[in-house]
């Protein structure tokens, strides 16, 4: 997942994707389910924690392929 802090700071940007880049087919509508807006710093830290917890799990021959799937974590604040 990408872990936008602050819902009223990041709510443009995801409208914006919604209404623009969406439209004109230049992300896919299931790309937009990876961001997750949150205010709550322990939400955050838990899903990024539980989300390693994934990352961990997985053996090391599929490790290469990882960044093809959801299971990495980035928080911006």
């Amino acid at each position: 997942p990408i872990i936008l802090m602050g819902v009223e700071y990041w709510t443009p940007f995801i409208d914006r994707l919604k209404s623009e880049v969406l439209k004109h087919n230049y992300i896919e509508e299931q790309s937009l389910n990876l961001f997750v807006l949150t205010d709550d710093p322990q939400e955050a830290f838990e899903l990024a924690r539980d989300t390693c917890n994934t990352y961990k799990d997985i053996k090391s021959e599929d490790k290469e392929n990882v960044w093809k799937s959801p299971v990495y974590a980035t928080v911006y604040i």
